[in-house]
């Protein structure tokens, strides 16, 4: 199976299969189901549609849905979460930047003067077995009627088949479920009961991953606790804008994004395993997710080594520049 899936597909077959879709950080939505008619003045056939509504930013099922996709399509549950991670950032992103996010195929988000965002459903319809269609022209049949001709030899009545008597079938049936009964409620000896174990989970620290359900703090009198400073800028690091970006923070203190997690405790391994591999925290919160770096001098080091030392410690995915 293809280990990278591709996460605008499966989030319409969620809302095909299950009605409702949430996207962290924008809100829920829910699916609305029109049936098939036809317009008889207009002459138009409407095939069945579904269209999406934004109901609300305040249900947390995110968690609920990655572990549908996943048992539907087996891929794992921290490369969906990455995957859906990526996607509402662009979308958040767009949104601060220019008010408004193209949601394809579902519609338009917007974003009004007190931060409440907005969603216009597209004209596309998301119906599994008629996605994308819109009105069919109706065409009428013209029937012509013709008289049948007179049989030449008359026609014989059906004689009905006398049905069997299963009556005894009855009552063969209800015996063996007395039976059943009886040898199922019979007592038996004590039985032994061996005590379950269960293992425990153990969950990969990925660069990106969230849990909505996890209620604990960000940090406790266990975890690092990290110098968080302000930053004005940010950028995601490729391989086309390298080295103009090395340029931009040459002599500057940076950080680099290493991991972005809805789930806190996740948040806190990773700010864990950064300061036990002897590098400086950074911790921020970024909408609902919570975010994790790494600070450096960018005047001592240069910007490409130290992103290459980080991926190949941490996640090889796209990063995220603050300075």
């Amino acid at each position: 199976m293809d280990s990278t899936p591709d996460i605008n597909y499966l989030l319409w077959w969620h809302v095909n299969q299950y009605g409702w879709l949430d996207m962290p950080g924008i809100g829920y939505f829910t699916s609305r189901k029109t049936e098939a008619n036809i317009d008889h003045q207009n002459q138009l056939i409407y095939p069945s549609g579904l269209t999406l509504t934004l109901t609300s930013d305040q249900v947390q099922r995110a968690d609920e849905m990655i572990m549908n996709i996943h048992r539907e399509t087996g891929f794992e549950t921290q490369i969906l979460e990455a995957q859906l991670a990526d996607l509402c950032g662009i979308l958040t992103r767009e949104l601060k930047e220019h008010s408004n996010a193209e949601f394809e195929p579902y519609g338009l988000l917007k974003i009004n003067d007190t931060g409440e965002v907005k969603f216009s459903p597209s004209d596309f319809n998301l119906h599994k077995d008629f996605l994308g269609l819109g009105p069919v022209t109706l065409t009428p049949l013209m029937m012509i009627y013709q008289k049948s001709e007179e049989p030449i030899v008359p026609i014989k009545p059906m004689v009905k088949k006398k049905e069997p008597n299963l009556k005894w079938l009855y009552y063969l049936l209800a015996i063996l479920w007395i039976l059943f009964l009886i040898l199922l409620l019979w007592p038996s000896g004590p039985q032994k009961s061996n005590p379950i174990v269960q293992s425990p989970m153990i969950e990969d620290p990925a660069v990106k991953s969230f849990d909505s359900n996890d209620n604990s703090e960000i940090f406790s009198s266990d975890t690092i606790v990290a110098d968080t400073l302000s930053f004005e800028k940010e950028v995601e690091i490729v391989e086309d804008n390298i080295n103009q970006v090395n340029e931009e923070v040459m002599g500057k203190t940076c950080v680099i994004i290493v991991g972005s997690f809805l789930k806190k405790s996740n948040a806190i391994r990773m700010q864990e395993k950064v300061s036990e591999d002897g590098y400086q925290v950074y911790t921020e919160l970024y909408g609902d997710f919570n975010r994790v770096g790494i600070q450096f001098d960018c005047f001592h080091q240069k910007l490409e080594e130290v992103l290459e030392e980080l991926k190949q410690k941490y996640h090889p995915d796209s990063w995220i520049l603050k300075h």
